[in-house]
């Protein structure tokens, strides 16, 4: 199961995700990005995963996906929170190559110059 808290403030969507992002999850995800971005125009998001308890290849390809489909032209995509298994299934892939790191979430404000 995924639950995931959406908070906009500052000019960025913060998705704090709660669980599993996996396969068959990862559709709340990518509906949750979609969503907010083209009905509010949003072009800055931020994924805390402070709360994750696990992430597969099909969750983080689904960041990915939504990044290229709903984010890169516009704007950031960025994220933190990360630590013990999710941390390193995060920095065996691709996905930092796609988004910023930042240390927390007061940090993103700072990366984009609020």
């Amino acid at each position: 199961m995924l639950n995931i808290d959406l908070e906009y403030k500052k000019g960025i969507l913060f998705l704090r995700l709660n669980g599993i992002l996996s396969k068959k999850t990862s559709f709340i995800l990518e509906d949750s990005i979609k969503n907010m971005v083209e009905k509010v125009g949003i072009k800055y998001v931020l994924i805390n995963f402070e709360k994750l308890d696990n992430i597969d290849t099909n969750g983080i390809a689904s960041i990915i996906e939504s990044y290229n489909k709903y984010i890169k032209d516009n704007g950031k995509l960025m994220i933190c929170g990360y630590e013990d298994n999710v941390k390193i299934k995060i920095e065996n892939s691709e996905l930092l190559k796609y988004a910023y790191n930042t240390t927390n979430e007061l940090k993103a404000c700072n990366l984009i110059n609020i």
